[in-house]
């Protein structure tokens, strides 16, 4: 996440040189400006997009993760309540 933030950070200062040359330098003209502008608002929005995959697969991970500890934790509790009932009856009902 703090890479994608450093690149973002790197094209919207490349994006502030990019006007400066052209609205106050005048060094470019606009059809370059119209064309770098172009290609730093999409690698803008691919990162944009890189960071939302990063904030879904860490959902999904988290997500996964309480899922499978919820299921440990109802397996050890059947567990439990099936031991205190006979002894041959936890196999069954976590195994079945």
């Amino acid at each position: 996440m703090v890479e994608i933030e450093q690149r973002e950070k790197a094209i919207r200062q490349k994006l502030d040189r990019l006007d400066e040359a052209f609205l106050f330098a005048q060094s470019i003209d606009i059809e370059t400006y119209d064309r770098h502008k172009d290609k730093l608002r999409q690698e803008l929005t691919l990162l944009e997009i890189d960071r939302h995959a990063d904030m879904l697969e860490k959902f999904d991970v988290d997500a996964s993760w309480r899922s499978q500890n919820a299921f440990y934790r109802a397996r050890r509790t059947l567990w439990v309540q099936a031991s205190a009932r006979s002894a041959p009856a936890p196999a069954a009902a976590v195994f079945s």
